[in-house]
C-alpha cells in the first residue's frame, strides 16, 4: 500500500471537490553521478488517466506527515510561475507532465466540475469549474 512504502496516507481523494485520484502516487528522486539530490531542470514525463479530461496534478513534500489540505500543492499554480504543467490527454487517456523540480511525491485527481453538475445552481461558487 501507499502508507506501507511511502510511510503516509493519502486518502481516496483531495476533498468533495475533486475526484477520486486519478493516478497512483509517485514517488520522484533523482540522483547525480555523486548521489546527491539533482531536481535543477525539468523533468517530463507521460501519466496515464482514461476518462479524465482534465488532469491536475499536485506535489507533496516528502517531509509532510500527517498529510494535510495544505500538504497538495498544485503544480500549476506554485509560486514562480507554478512548477510545471500538464497537457492532455491524447486520443489514448495519455498526458504529458512537465515537472520544474522533483524529489518529492506527485498524484493526480480530476475536479468534480460542480457547476456541470448543479447546471450553475447555488452550489457553484463564481471560482468554480
Amino acid at each position: 500500500t501507499v502508507a506501507a512504502q511511502l510511510g503516509k496516507s493519502f486518502g481516496d481523494r483531495l476533498s468533495a471537490f475533486w475526484q477520486p485520484w486519478a493516478t497512483d502516487v509517485m514517488r520522484i528522486e533523482r540522483f547525480g553521478a555523486d548521489c546527491a539530490a539533482v531536481d535543477a531542470s525539468d523533468f517530463v514525463m507521460k501519466v496515464y488517466a482514461p476518462g479524465v479530461r482534465r488532469l491536475t496534478i499536485f506535489r507533496v513534500e516528502f517531509t509532510d506527515n500527517p498529510l494535510t489540505a495544505a500538504s497538495f500543492k498544485n503544480i500549476e499554480t506554485l509560486p514562480g510561475d507554478g512548477q510545471g504543467s500538464v497537457t492532455g490527454p491524447d486520443a489514448n487517456g495519455w498526458f504529458t507532465v512537465t515537472l520544474k523540480d522533483v524529489n518529492a511525491d506527485f498524484v493526480g485527481a480530476e475536479d468534480v466540475y460542480e457547476c456541470e453538475v448543479t447546471n450553475g445552481a447555488p452550489a457553484c461558487a463564481s471560482d468554480a469549474t
